[in-house]
């Protein structure tokens, strides 16, 4: 499995769409409160022109696409993985499914098991009454 350098350049731009995403979380959440507290405000006044319903209007829907984009916003931030979560999931079966390294992990498991049995053997040998060990 090999992995090209436009896969290597697509993987580093993961981190910054992330990156533009949490300024649009940012800007989306300053321009809905503000659309929501000019179309609060514009509701409680107590007088009513055919102008003012137009703003309302308006400011309804400018709050409508200001919340359809912070959805938006936060739902390609949480569902976007990170850079480093690719890579994993390129690398990591490349080496579990790779045999040379399946083999060396099995030679080194059993070179260090007969080194441990080697070295309990001569420790045991050296100082068994210190151990209590008696043979």
């Amino acid at each position: 499995m090999t992995i090209s350098p436009l896969e290597i350049y697509f993987i580093s731009l993961v981190d910054k769409i992330g990156a533009i995403s949490e300024v649009a979380i940012f800007l989306g959440c300053i321009a809905t409160a503000a659309f929501l507290f000019f179309w609060l405000v514009g509701k409680a006044e107590s007088y009513k022109s055919e102008e003012d319903e137009k703003t309302l209007k308006r400011l309804w829907r400018c709050l409508k696409f200001a919340s359809i984009g912070l959805i938006c916003s936060v739902l390609i931030n949480t569902f976007v993985p990170s850079s480093k979560t690719i890579a994993a999931m390129y690398l990591i079966p490349a080496i579990v499914n790779n045999e040379h390294i399946q083999n060396s992990t099995s030679n080194a498991l059993k070179m260090l098991e007969e080194l441990t049995k080697e070295w309990l053997e001569d420790f045991i040998k050296k100082e068994p009454k210190k151990n209590g060990i008696h043979t």
